[in-house]
């Protein structure tokens, strides 16, 4: 565990310091953030590893925040694991559902009016221009993708 990790999970790099996971998954339990079975949750992850296939979980905090983890195989071997805070983007989707709830106007069976939602979700130092050209391009694939669809840029568009 590096020190991001510690900072993103406010806990010590201290604490990490040869922690199993399914210790971290313990504590994070114990802190009422994590609600599963730690160690199936260890076992899950090992069983992937041993398997060779990647893994995406997506997590909800007590606080409101989201993450994802993914791990992944490596071709020469070992794994990588990222955690990303998916909060702004995972918050933007929930919006983005609600528009198209609230937007789509019923003709019988079959919706009269669908919507269509690009997201594009940008920090640091984005610009406008490639902001919205992101954001198009998002709005273009939930078009492709059917009626009523978003698409958050960066979640569901991996190419950039």
């Amino acid at each position: 565990f590096n020190p991001r990790y510690a900072e993103m999970m406010q806990v010590s790099p201290e604490s990490l310091q040869n922690c199993t996971l399914a210790e971290l998954m313990a504590r994070r339990k114990a802190m009422g953030e994590f609600y599963g079975d730690p160690d199936e949750f260890a076992n899950s992850v090992r069983d992937a590893m041993r398997d060779g296939k990647e893994v995406t979980r997506t997590i909800e905090r007590s606080d409101g925040r989201v993450h994802q983890i993914v791990l992944r195989p490596m071709p020469a071997g070992g794994w990588v694991t990222t955690l990303e805070d998916v909060t702004d983007r995972e918050n933007a989707a929930k919006i983005a559902a609600q528009i198209i709830d609230r937007l789509t106007i019923p003709a019988g069976n079959e919706p009269a009016c669908s919507v269509s939602v690009g997201i594009s979700i940008e920090t640091g130092t984005a610009d406008f221009d490639g902001m919205y050209r992101r954001a198009d391009e998002a709005l273009y694939r939930a078009k492709a993708e059917g009626k009523n669809r978003s698409v958050v840029y960066g979640r569901d568009n991996r190419e950039a």
